[in-house]
């Protein structure tokens, strides 16, 4: 049976300096990592910037690394079909026992590059972007929450196919999977929403928007929860 992630005290002070800073109104950036056993916080991350942390949001951003922006060269190795079928088939399994309403699978892939993890960051040209020196870069498209006044937003993220086929957005809306796999992620959104908002509703429901990546143009579906 799978025992959930105990936090270490490292996470449970970053949560504490989280609160804190909350209640007195003051920005600051924070990492916790997937198992709960490191936190990194900064406070006033804008104001005190020493380049042990780089960020770009469509809010804020610190200045840039030192590095080359360009067009890179990624070499990925991924894993054989036939073991990433014998994974898929596990999900399913637990999918059909009732096991979870929605998994995502993840494998960590090898990279070949030359480029460095700046290089990496300053390259990327999706909308949310952080780079911390030494340890990792990473790059989304997706805001996760966002607050403007007494209004709380969340834009879950959810099926994806290439820009480039003919009737693509059509295609996409249609697909009987991703189909699935977004009322399921907006019908979470809604839940979670409704533990601390009022008024929880779809604002919009499978809009599109096109994201230029290395391997060509993407079409991704969306819909704006609020509350």
């Amino acid at each position: 049976m799978h025992t959930p992630f105990q936090p270490s005290e490292q996470v449970w002070a970053t949560l504490e300096a989280m609160n804190e800073a909350s209640h007195r109104g003051q920005p600051f950036f924070f990492i916790l990592d997937f198992e709960l056993q490191e936190g990194i916080f900064v406070l006033e991350p804008l104001q005190h910037h020493d380049g042990s942390l780089f960020f770009d949001f469509p809010t804020a951003k610190t200045p840039d690394p030192i590095g080359l922006k360009g067009k890179l060269t990624l070499t990925p190795s991924p894993e054989a079909p036939e073991r990433y079928a014998e994974r898929f088939d596990i999900i399913h399994q637990g999918l059909m026992r009732g096991d979870s309403f929605l998994t995502n699978l993840t494998i960590r892939t090898p990279i070949e590059t030359e480029a460095s993890l700046a290089d990496i960051y300053l390259s990327s040209e999706a909308t949310y972007r952080v780079l911390l020196p030494g340890r990792f870069v990473s790059f989304s498209p997706e805001c996760f929450v966002k607050l403007q006044g007494d209004e709380l937003a969340t834009h879950p993220m959810k099926g994806t196919i290439d820009a480039r086929i003919l009737d693509a957005a059509e295609k996409l809306r249609a697909d009987y999977k991703e189909g699935c796999e977004h009322h399921t992620i907006v019908d979470l959104m809604r839940n979670d929403l409704s533990r601390v908002a009022e008024g929880v509703h779809v604002r919009r429901f499978k809009y599109l928007t096109e994201l230029h990546t290395s391997s060509g143009p993407l079409l991704q579906m969306s819909s704006e929860v609020v509350g």
